[in-house]
């Protein structure tokens, strides 16, 4: 009896904390979506061009993975050449060597440059926008199957029975 009612509560405290980092998981959305929307608006234009596609090997549950972060230069309108590598990795790589490309970059720090493409700008609050509102649907259901397993298990009283 005890374990059965500790699984309920394990259910419950599961439902609540799935549900609510889902809720983070929305608000990062929504600040990442923010900060982007802000440095695309405020950011300076140039072409560049990339150099290299760095391979950038790793391990994620014990399994080799491989991404690849273009390596590009543009000039700014200062005109000072930066060579940078992206900070989004993809697989399969998003550019080739020799493209042509539109980098978005800080007018007051050029160092903070992105390649203008969706995946290099919007990944971040993408991943959130997918991860927040399963998490929250998942918790929602498991919090709504907690009250429906409670309310079947509560005695009833002599008034509910009448």
């Amino acid at each position: 009896m005890h374990l059965v009612s500790l699984l309920r509560r394990l259910r419950r405290v599961f439902g609540w904390v799935i549900s609510i980092g889902g809720c983070a998981c929305i608000l990062l959305c929504l600040a990442f979506s923010v900060y982007t929307a802000r440095f695309i608006r405020h950011a300076s234009r140039a072409i560049g061009t990339v150099l290299e596609v760095a391979l950038i090997e790793g391990e994620s549950d014990g399994e080799r993975k491989i991404e690849y972060a273009p390596i590009f230069r543009f000039q700014s309108d200062e005109g000072v050449s930066y060579t940078l590598q992206s900070n989004t990795k993809t697989n399969p790589p998003e550019f080739a060597v020799g493209d042509k490309i539109t980098v978005l970059y800080d007018r007051g720090n050029p160092r903070d440059a992105k390649p203008d493409s969706p995946m290099q700008l919007w990944l971040i609050p993408m991943v959130f926008a997918i991860i927040g509102p399963i998490h929250v649907i998942i918790g929602l259901v498991l919090l709504y199957f907690d009250k429906q397993v409670r309310k079947r298990s509560a005695p009833r009283t002599a008034e509910s029975a009448v």
